[in-house]
């Protein structure tokens, strides 16, 4: 398994040959599960509870290590669960809004199950419907000025994974959200703090 550079969470590395080639046999039937956490910016998605999904082909682009939504890209599938959604603190860490006829910009916080494993799927996919991960200097450039300050890396985590070991039983792991994330959403107004208090 891999992990973007700027992704925390969960890596599984195999011990000896036959867990590796276990491994390999399940990352190429597509049979592990990842569950991400990931806070995106942009048009409200629902309230906590909401599910949705993005399914559209990924290229990579040439020249820049980026994927993007083409005809012409492989078959990309991510899955999505609302989590919690919050408010910015600090007003002038918001910057501009770019709101038309009256949209409302939230961030989200997500439950992220990739059923596809395609180069920065995740990132390329929220980007494309206009909810970039907050602090991606890739794919929301001209936000992360405003959003470095109070969230110092990409908000991206991969939470829970689970596989079978060589004894064919399921393998489950899991890690919690590290200190700078937590701190991270700390600095926001929960705008569903039931929802808020669980995570």
């Amino acid at each position: 398994s891999r992990l973007d550079l700027m992704t925390s969470g969960v890596l599984v590395v195999a011990r000896g040959a036959a867990a590796e080639e276990v491994l390999k046999e399940q990352f190429k039937a597509k049979t592990v599960q990842k569950e991400y956490l990931c806070l995106c910016y942009g048009t409200n998605m629902g309230p906590p509870g909401f599910r949705g999904e993005v399914n559209c082909r990924l290229k990579m682009g040439k020249g820049q290590y980026r994927a993007f939504v083409s005809p012409n890209g492989k078959p990309s599938h991510t899955q999505f669960e609302v989590l919690a959604r919050y408010q910015q603190t600090h007003p002038e860490w918001i910057g501009s809004n770019n709101q038309k006829d009256g949209d409302e910009k939230v961030f989200s916080l997500l439950k992220v199950k990739p059923l596809t494993g395609r180069t920065h799927q995740i990132r390329a996919h929220m980007a494309s419907i206009g909810c970039p991960l907050v602090s991606d200097t890739k794919y929301s450039p001209r936000r992360t000025k405003f959003e470095l300050p109070w969230c110092r890396r990409m908000f991206l985590h991969c939470r829970k994974m689970a596989l079978l070991d060589t004894n064919n039983e399921l393998f489950t792991a899991e890690a919690p959200l590290p200190a700078e994330l937590a701190s991270a959403l700390k600095s926001l107004d929960c705008l569903d703090p039931e929802e808020g208090k669980t995570l």
